[in-house]
């Protein structure tokens, strides 16, 4: 898995997630991640891969995307959800649950499934029932029906954060002035532009402008 992520075998058979450098999401890459239920014969067996644990403290919006891609084994059906938790993984509640001609982005066939570029789905789910939480951890889940491969890929966490430049400052001609407001952990700050300023990638520098000028800052975090 990628690093920081965890692959869970909860019952120590070996079967587990794992990385194909075959065939990636819309074939823009090479690799994914995929579950082989063609081959493994161990109905309703839940295997999950952990992804490292995040901090939505500063979030105003959180979503998920990602690219998966199924073919289901004609009379089968293997599941896919996704779990989040926030105590450090004792408990996990399902924020996405898809199966069989649901999850599938291609119709039924009986042969192993290895996804083409145009049989790939890209899914969003909302996470905003999480803004504020300090851990979070989101876990993909795969619930084995002895189906068919299943694949994953361009997991990504898309976030809005709070810029907030503070109230707006005037001072004469050859002053300066402190501008914006006190650093939140985690997050990185853009001013534009950037002339006149002490640090333009601080969430309160010093502003020296030579004429009238309005700033404007950026706030993003990198997840």
């Amino acid at each position: 898995p990628p690093i920081g992520w965890k692959n869970v075998d909860y019952l120590s058979n070996g079967y587990l997630w794992q990385k194909t450098t075959s065939v990636g999401g819309y074939a823009n890459s090479s690799s994914s991640m995929y579950f082989d239920n063609y081959s493994w014969n161990v109905p309703g067996q839940k295997d999950q891969l952990i992804a490292k644990r995040l901090s939505f403290a500063s979030y105003n919006s959180a979503t998920l995307t990602f690219d998966v891609a199924y073919m289901p084994y004609t009379g089968y059906s293997d599941t896919l959800r996704v779990l989040v938790s926030t105590d450090c993984g004792a408990t996990y509640s399902p924020v996405y649950a898809k199966g069989g001609t649901v999850l599938a982005t291609v119709a039924s066939g009986t042969s192993y499934f290895t996804p083409t570029a145009s049989q790939w789905r890209t899914e969003t789910v909302n996470l905003n029932s999480y803004v504020g939480n300090n851990s979070v951890l989101v876990a993909f889940e795969n619930i084995n029906g002895y189906g068919n491969a299943l694949y994953i890929d361009n997991v990504n966490i898309n976030a809005t954060v709070a810029a907030n430049a503070g109230n707006d400052v005037s001072f004469c001609s050859g002053g300066s002035a402190t501008i914006g407001m006190s650093p939140v952990s985690g997050i990185n700050y853009s001013w534009s532009p950037t002339i006149g300023l002490s640090n333009a990638n601080i969430s309160n520098p010093v502003a020296s402008p030579t004429s009238t000028t309005t700033y404007v800052l950026t706030a993003t975090h990198a997840i």
